[in-house]
Protein backbone atom coordinates (compact mmCIF):
# COMPACT_ATOMS: atom_id res chain seq x y z
CA UNK A 1 0.00 0.00 0.00
CA UNK A 2 2.69 2.55 0.86
CA UNK A 3 4.81 1.89 -2.41
CA UNK A 4 0.88 2.32 -4.10
CA UNK A 5 0.45 5.72 -2.52
CA UNK A 6 3.85 7.01 -3.58
CA UNK A 7 3.90 9.94 -6.60
CA UNK A 8 6.10 8.27 -8.86
CA UNK A 9 7.02 11.72 -11.24
CA UNK A 10 8.19 13.44 -8.17
CA UNK A 11 10.15 9.46 -7.48
CA UNK A 12 11.60 9.77 -11.07
CA UNK A 13 12.53 13.60 -11.10
CA UNK A 14 14.20 12.23 -7.60
CA UNK A 15 16.28 9.43 -9.65
CA UNK A 16 17.26 11.58 -12.39
CA UNK A 17 18.60 14.24 -9.72
CA UNK A 18 20.80 11.96 -8.30
CA UNK A 19 22.63 11.02 -11.65
CA UNK A 20 22.75 14.43 -12.47
CA UNK A 21 23.96 16.02 -9.30
CA UNK A 22 27.11 13.12 -10.03
CA UNK A 23 27.28 14.24 -13.53
CA UNK A 24 28.00 18.31 -12.03
CA UNK A 25 30.75 17.16 -10.03
CA UNK A 26 32.09 14.95 -12.70
CA UNK A 27 32.18 18.01 -14.98
CA UNK A 28 33.41 20.34 -12.48
CA UNK A 29 36.55 18.39 -12.32
CA UNK A 30 37.34 19.00 -15.97
CA UNK A 31 36.11 22.45 -15.22
CA UNK A 32 38.15 23.69 -12.59
CA UNK A 33 41.34 21.79 -14.40
CA UNK A 34 40.76 23.61 -17.64
CA UNK A 35 43.97 24.89 -18.26
CA UNK A 36 45.29 21.12 -18.54
CA UNK A 37 42.65 20.02 -21.45
CA UNK A 38 41.52 21.84 -24.58
CA UNK A 39 39.09 24.69 -25.21
CA UNK A 40 36.91 21.86 -26.40
CA UNK A 41 37.08 19.09 -23.79
CA UNK A 42 36.25 22.52 -21.71
CA UNK A 43 33.77 23.49 -23.36
CA UNK A 44 31.78 20.17 -23.39
CA UNK A 45 32.14 20.33 -19.53
CA UNK A 46 30.77 23.62 -19.39
CA UNK A 47 27.41 22.25 -21.24
CA UNK A 48 27.27 19.04 -19.23
CA UNK A 49 27.86 20.89 -16.26
CA UNK A 50 25.25 23.95 -16.81
CA UNK A 51 22.57 21.26 -18.04
CA UNK A 52 22.81 18.92 -15.25
CA UNK A 53 22.26 22.31 -12.82
CA UNK A 54 18.76 21.32 -12.48
CA UNK A 55 19.24 18.64 -10.32
CA UNK A 56 19.94 20.27 -6.80
CA UNK A 57 16.88 22.99 -7.35
CA UNK A 58 14.46 19.75 -8.41
CA UNK A 59 16.02 17.95 -4.69
CA UNK A 60 14.63 21.24 -2.82
CA UNK A 61 11.35 21.31 -5.27
CA UNK A 62 10.67 17.48 -4.42
CA UNK A 63 10.73 18.35 -0.46
CA UNK A 64 8.73 21.41 -0.58
CA UNK A 65 6.12 19.36 -2.65
CA UNK A 66 5.63 17.00 -0.13
CA UNK A 67 6.28 18.48 3.10
CA UNK A 68 4.99 22.43 3.18
CA UNK A 69 1.19 21.18 2.50
CA UNK A 70 1.26 18.56 5.15
CA UNK A 71 0.12 19.20 8.93
CA UNK A 72 2.33 17.28 10.85
CA UNK A 73 2.76 17.08 14.70
CA UNK A 74 5.89 18.76 16.27
CA UNK A 75 7.09 15.39 17.48
CA UNK A 76 7.63 13.96 14.14
CA UNK A 77 8.92 17.20 12.93
CA UNK A 78 11.76 16.74 15.66
CA UNK A 79 12.55 12.93 14.85
CA UNK A 80 12.66 14.33 11.30
CA UNK A 81 15.00 17.17 12.31
CA UNK A 82 16.96 14.58 14.08
CA UNK A 83 17.31 12.38 11.48
CA UNK A 84 19.24 14.66 8.98
CA UNK A 85 21.83 16.26 12.29
CA UNK A 86 22.40 12.24 12.35
CA UNK A 87 23.31 12.18 9.02
CA UNK A 88 25.27 15.27 8.75
CA UNK A 89 27.14 14.72 11.69
CA UNK A 90 28.14 10.91 10.70
CA UNK A 91 29.13 12.23 6.94
CA UNK A 92 31.16 14.88 8.36
CA UNK A 93 32.98 12.49 11.08
CA UNK A 94 33.16 10.44 7.92
CA UNK A 95 34.68 13.02 5.46
CA UNK A 96 37.09 14.73 8.43
CA UNK A 97 38.54 10.48 8.69
CA UNK A 98 38.66 10.38 4.66
CA UNK A 99 40.19 13.67 3.97
CA UNK A 100 42.76 12.67 6.42
CA UNK A 101 43.97 9.39 5.69
CA UNK A 102 43.06 9.30 2.06
CA UNK A 103 42.71 11.96 0.43
CA UNK A 104 45.67 13.80 2.61
CA UNK A 105 43.82 17.11 3.53
CA UNK A 106 44.00 18.49 6.93
CA UNK A 107 39.53 18.96 7.50
CA UNK A 108 39.04 21.18 10.52
CA UNK A 109 35.83 19.45 12.71
CA UNK A 110 35.86 22.38 15.21
CA UNK A 111 34.43 24.33 12.25
CA UNK A 112 31.29 22.14 11.81
CA UNK A 113 28.25 24.16 12.40
CA UNK A 114 30.34 26.78 10.12
CA UNK A 115 31.48 25.11 7.13
CA UNK A 116 31.18 21.52 5.73
CA UNK A 117 33.81 19.00 5.56
CA UNK A 118 33.47 18.31 2.13
CA UNK A 119 31.95 20.75 0.01
CA UNK A 120 29.21 18.40 -1.36
CA UNK A 121 27.38 18.12 2.48
CA UNK A 122 26.44 22.12 1.99
CA UNK A 123 22.83 20.61 0.74
CA UNK A 124 22.51 19.72 4.43
CA UNK A 125 23.42 22.74 5.67
CA UNK A 126 21.12 24.09 3.61
CA UNK A 127 17.53 21.89 4.29
CA UNK A 128 17.90 21.68 8.20
CA UNK A 129 17.22 25.15 8.88
CA UNK A 130 14.51 24.96 7.00
CA UNK A 131 13.55 21.84 8.61
CA UNK A 132 13.48 23.77 11.94
CA UNK A 133 11.14 26.18 10.67
CA UNK A 134 9.03 24.32 8.31
CA UNK A 135 6.04 23.46 11.22
CA UNK A 136 5.49 26.78 11.47
CA UNK A 137 5.53 26.99 7.71
CA UNK A 138 3.08 24.71 7.03
CA UNK A 139 0.60 26.22 10.14
CA UNK A 140 1.24 29.46 7.59
CA UNK A 141 0.84 28.26 4.18
CA UNK A 142 -2.36 25.86 5.67
CA UNK A 143 -3.63 29.01 6.20
CA UNK A 144 -3.46 31.06 3.10
CA UNK A 145 -5.73 31.64 -0.29
CA UNK A 146 -4.63 31.72 -3.38
CA UNK A 147 -3.79 35.38 -3.39
CA UNK A 148 -1.65 34.99 -0.35
CA UNK A 149 -0.06 32.07 -2.14
CA UNK A 150 1.23 33.90 -5.20
CA UNK A 151 1.74 37.08 -3.40
CA UNK A 152 4.84 35.20 -1.42
CA UNK A 153 5.66 33.42 -4.52
CA UNK A 154 6.40 37.15 -5.91
CA UNK A 155 8.21 38.19 -2.75
CA UNK A 156 10.33 35.12 -3.17
CA UNK A 157 11.31 35.45 -7.11
CA UNK A 158 11.55 38.92 -6.36
CA UNK A 159 14.39 38.44 -3.43
CA UNK A 160 16.04 35.72 -5.42
CA UNK A 161 16.48 37.97 -8.43
CA UNK A 162 17.21 40.65 -6.35
CA UNK A 163 19.66 38.96 -3.93
CA UNK A 164 21.69 37.63 -6.97
CA UNK A 165 22.05 40.41 -9.28
CA UNK A 166 23.14 42.17 -5.87
CA UNK A 167 25.81 39.76 -5.50
CA UNK A 168 27.65 39.61 -8.51
CA UNK A 169 28.20 43.42 -7.44
CA UNK A 170 29.59 41.99 -4.22
CA UNK A 171 26.83 43.76 -2.72
CA UNK A 172 23.77 42.06 0.26
CA UNK A 173 20.60 43.50 1.88
CA UNK A 174 21.33 45.35 4.93
CA UNK A 175 18.75 42.57 6.67
CA UNK A 176 17.90 39.00 5.37
CA UNK A 177 14.20 38.79 4.64
CA UNK A 178 12.59 36.65 6.95
CA UNK A 179 11.36 33.03 5.65
CA UNK A 180 13.41 33.80 3.00
CA UNK A 181 17.34 34.19 4.27
CA UNK A 182 20.23 35.39 2.09
CA UNK A 183 19.94 31.87 -0.51
CA UNK A 184 18.10 30.99 -2.76
CA UNK A 185 16.87 27.31 -1.06
CA UNK A 186 14.01 28.23 0.43
CA UNK A 187 12.29 29.66 -2.73
CA UNK A 188 12.62 26.37 -4.37
CA UNK A 189 10.86 24.77 -1.49
CA UNK A 190 8.19 27.27 -1.55
CA UNK A 191 8.19 26.66 -5.17
CA UNK A 192 7.34 23.28 -4.66
CA UNK A 193 4.71 23.64 -2.97
CA UNK A 194 3.12 26.09 -4.89
CA UNK A 195 3.49 24.01 -8.10
CA UNK A 196 2.06 20.58 -6.88
CA UNK A 197 -1.08 22.85 -5.47
CA UNK A 198 -1.75 24.50 -8.43
CA UNK A 199 -0.55 22.06 -11.18
CA UNK A 200 -3.99 21.77 -13.30
CA UNK A 201 -4.10 25.65 -13.14
CA UNK A 202 -0.69 25.75 -14.81
CA UNK A 203 -1.33 26.31 -18.94
CA UNK A 204 2.14 26.13 -19.89
CA UNK A 205 2.72 22.65 -22.58
CA UNK A 206 5.34 20.49 -22.51
CA UNK A 207 6.87 22.37 -25.64
CA UNK A 208 7.21 25.59 -23.85
CA UNK A 209 8.54 23.97 -20.72
CA UNK A 210 10.66 22.42 -22.96
CA UNK A 211 11.81 25.39 -24.71
CA UNK A 212 12.41 27.97 -21.48
CA UNK A 213 14.56 25.30 -19.90
CA UNK A 214 16.57 24.87 -23.47
CA UNK A 215 16.96 28.78 -23.96
CA UNK A 216 17.75 29.82 -20.29
CA UNK A 217 20.08 26.37 -20.41
CA UNK A 218 21.59 27.45 -23.73
CA UNK A 219 22.28 31.26 -22.17
CA UNK A 220 23.80 30.29 -18.84
CA UNK A 221 26.39 28.16 -21.39
CA UNK A 222 26.98 31.10 -24.00
CA UNK A 223 27.40 33.80 -20.67
CA UNK A 224 29.48 30.90 -18.75
CA UNK A 225 31.73 30.54 -21.85
CA UNK A 226 32.24 33.83 -22.82
CA UNK A 227 33.24 34.89 -18.82
CA UNK A 228 35.73 31.71 -18.49
CA UNK A 229 37.51 32.93 -21.79
CA UNK A 230 37.25 36.46 -20.61
CA UNK A 231 39.11 35.96 -17.50
CA UNK A 232 40.64 33.00 -18.44
CA UNK A 233 39.41 31.29 -15.41
CA UNK A 234 36.61 28.84 -14.90
CA UNK A 235 33.96 31.12 -14.12
CA UNK A 236 30.98 29.88 -11.70
CA UNK A 237 29.08 32.92 -10.85
CA UNK A 238 26.63 32.04 -13.43
CA UNK A 239 26.22 28.49 -12.12
CA UNK A 240 25.07 29.25 -8.72
CA UNK A 241 21.47 28.47 -8.12
CA UNK A 242 20.68 31.88 -7.17
CA UNK A 243 20.95 32.16 -10.82
CA UNK A 244 17.53 33.55 -12.67
CA UNK A 245 18.46 31.23 -15.44
CA UNK A 246 19.30 28.11 -13.33
CA UNK A 247 16.16 28.95 -11.39
CA UNK A 248 13.60 28.77 -14.43
CA UNK A 249 15.11 25.62 -16.09
CA UNK A 250 15.00 24.13 -12.83
CA UNK A 251 11.59 24.66 -12.52
CA UNK A 252 10.43 24.05 -16.29
CA UNK A 253 12.21 20.66 -16.12
CA UNK A 254 10.63 20.01 -12.69
CA UNK A 255 7.32 21.00 -14.05
CA UNK A 256 8.04 19.21 -17.16
CA UNK A 257 8.91 15.77 -15.19
CA UNK A 258 6.04 16.25 -12.80
CA UNK A 259 3.08 17.04 -15.36
CA UNK A 260 3.43 13.85 -17.35
CA UNK A 261 1.00 11.88 -17.32
CA UNK A 262 -1.26 14.60 -15.49
CA UNK A 263 0.79 14.11 -12.65
CA UNK A 264 -0.09 10.64 -11.92
CA UNK A 265 2.78 8.32 -13.60
CA UNK A 266 1.42 4.56 -13.01
CA UNK A 267 4.68 2.15 -12.91
CA UNK A 268 4.44 -1.59 -12.61
CA UNK A 269 7.11 -4.78 -13.14
CA UNK A 270 10.30 -3.71 -13.94
CA UNK A 271 10.13 0.07 -13.87
CA UNK A 272 8.32 0.19 -10.39
CA UNK A 273 11.14 -1.64 -8.70
CA UNK A 274 14.19 0.01 -10.46
CA UNK A 275 12.72 3.51 -10.12
CA UNK A 276 11.32 2.65 -6.35
CA UNK A 277 15.34 0.88 -5.19
CA UNK A 278 16.74 4.19 -6.66
CA UNK A 279 14.87 6.45 -5.30
CA UNK A 280 15.17 5.17 -1.74
CA UNK A 281 19.22 5.09 -2.04
CA UNK A 282 18.61 8.78 -3.62
CA UNK A 283 20.10 10.80 -0.62
CA UNK A 284 22.62 8.24 0.00
CA UNK A 285 24.24 8.43 -3.67
CA UNK A 286 24.31 11.74 -3.10
CA UNK A 287 26.07 11.90 0.28
CA UNK A 288 28.64 8.44 -1.05
CA UNK A 289 29.73 9.30 -4.27
CA UNK A 290 32.19 12.35 -3.69
CA UNK A 291 34.17 8.81 -2.27
CA UNK A 292 34.65 7.32 -6.00
CA UNK A 293 35.30 10.89 -7.76
CA UNK A 294 38.24 11.51 -5.25
CA UNK A 295 39.48 7.85 -5.54
CA UNK A 296 39.61 8.55 -9.06
CA UNK A 297 40.93 11.75 -9.10
CA UNK A 298 43.81 10.92 -7.08
CA UNK A 299 44.56 7.93 -8.91
CA UNK A 300 44.10 9.10 -12.30
CA UNK A 301 44.68 12.41 -14.09
CA UNK A 302 42.80 14.37 -15.58
CA UNK A 303 44.04 14.54 -19.09
CA UNK A 304 43.42 10.43 -19.14
CA UNK A 305 40.55 10.74 -20.92
CA UNK A 306 39.01 13.55 -22.81
CA UNK A 307 36.03 14.88 -20.99
CA UNK A 308 33.84 14.14 -23.89
CA UNK A 309 34.74 10.04 -23.28
CA UNK A 310 35.18 10.65 -18.91
CA UNK A 311 32.46 13.16 -17.99
CA UNK A 312 29.49 10.49 -19.29
CA UNK A 313 31.45 7.56 -18.24
CA UNK A 314 32.92 8.77 -15.15
CA UNK A 315 29.05 9.87 -13.99
CA UNK A 316 27.75 6.57 -15.04
CA UNK A 317 30.34 4.14 -13.30
CA UNK A 318 30.38 6.51 -9.92
CA UNK A 319 26.71 7.06 -9.64
CA UNK A 320 26.35 2.94 -10.45
CA UNK A 321 29.06 2.10 -7.87
CA UNK A 322 27.38 4.59 -5.01
CA UNK A 323 23.79 2.70 -5.72
CA UNK A 324 25.66 -0.42 -5.28
CA UNK A 325 26.97 0.00 -2.20
CA UNK A 326 24.18 2.49 -0.67
CA UNK A 327 21.75 -0.47 -1.35
CA UNK A 328 24.22 -3.16 0.55
CA UNK A 329 24.75 -0.59 3.65
CA UNK A 330 21.00 0.37 3.68
CA UNK A 331 20.81 -3.85 4.96
CA UNK A 332 22.56 -3.04 7.72
CA UNK A 333 20.10 -1.77 10.59
CA UNK A 334 22.63 0.79 11.60
CA UNK A 335 23.69 1.91 9.25
CA UNK A 336 21.05 2.52 7.17
CA UNK A 337 19.97 4.77 9.94
CA UNK A 338 22.46 7.47 8.05
CA UNK A 339 20.98 7.00 4.71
Amino acid sequence: MEIKQKNYNLEIIRVVSAFFVVAIHVANYYCRRWEYISDGQYIFSVIINTIARFSVPCFFLISGSLLMGRQESLGKHGKRLWHFARILVFWSLFYYIFNILYVGKDSQLDTLLVEPVKAHLWYLYALIPIYLILPFIQVMVHNMDEILDKALIALCLVSLFLLYFLSLGKEELYYDIPLIGDRSYSVYFFMGYYIKKYAQRIRLSTLQLTGIFLGCTCADIILTLWMSFSTHNFYERFLEYGNPLVFLSGISLFMLLYKLQDGHMNLSGLKLKIVTVLGNCGLGIYLIHVVFLDIYKKNVDVTTLPSFVGIPLLAIGIFAASFFFVYLLKKIPLIQKVF
